[in-house]
């Protein structure tokens, strides 16, 4: 989010609003960057969304995001979710806007390999760089950084920013805990506590 250039007053769009990305996402993008958001999610995860600071709240279950930002396209698209949404997502972007792509893959499998767009993913990174004008295209590949997390941290100290935890489970129960992240349905984060670990 930090490679959004005048952030203050641009509208976002944040896929998967309720997942650990983005409900992380939509507190700094409205608490530190000043943005207006938009997000994605389930009907029963808004009020959580907007106690984090989501000024709009899309349910995909019933709604085309599309449909719904036609007539009002928004600065940038933070999308978690790009091996669904990457060619929808851009469909509503202002031209000039800017595509911030978290490289993904769905739970499941389709031919018995993990469900990806890295061919679309590739012709779209070609196509920002031959028609720049068109739209800014970021491909954001974690990497540790001890600066960003230090900054992160300090936020999360002052009470700016607020984790997010969904369940958390001791380290030998993993496997439940993939389980349940695999349902598809969770807030915040899951966490594997490790200080009861048998060793």
């Amino acid at each position: 989010l930090n490679k959004i250039e005048n952030p203050n007053g641009k509208r976002i769009l944040i896929h998967a609003g309720a997942g650990g990305v983005g409900s992380f996402a939509i507190q700094y993008a409205k608490r530190v960057l000043g943005m207006y958001v938009i997000s994605t999610a389930s009907e029963g995860k808004t009020e959580k969304l907007k106690s984090l600071g989501c000024d709009e709240v899309i349910d995909y279950r019933t709604s085309n995001f599309e449909d719904i930002l036609q007539k009002q396209p928004v600065d940038v698209v933070l999308d978690p979710m790009s091996f669904a949404y990457e060619e929808r997502s851009q469909s509503v972007l202002k031209p000039g806007g800017h595509y911030l792509n978290i490289p993904s893959s769905g739970w499941g499998l389709k031919n018995g390999r993990e469900e990806t767009n890295f061919g679309l993913t590739i012709q779209n990174v070609l196509k920002a760089v031959i028609l720049p004008t068109k739209i800014k295209y970021t491909l954001s590949e974690m990497q540790p950084d001890g600066q960003i997390m230090q900054q992160m941290l300090d936020l999360l100290d002052n009470g700016t920013l607020e984790p997010v935890i969904d369940r958390v489970y001791n380290l030998e129960d993993a496997p439940l805990a993939h389980d349940y992240l695999e349902g598809g349905h969770v807030t915040g984060k899951v966490i594997l506590n490790h200080t009861h670990a048998i060793l």
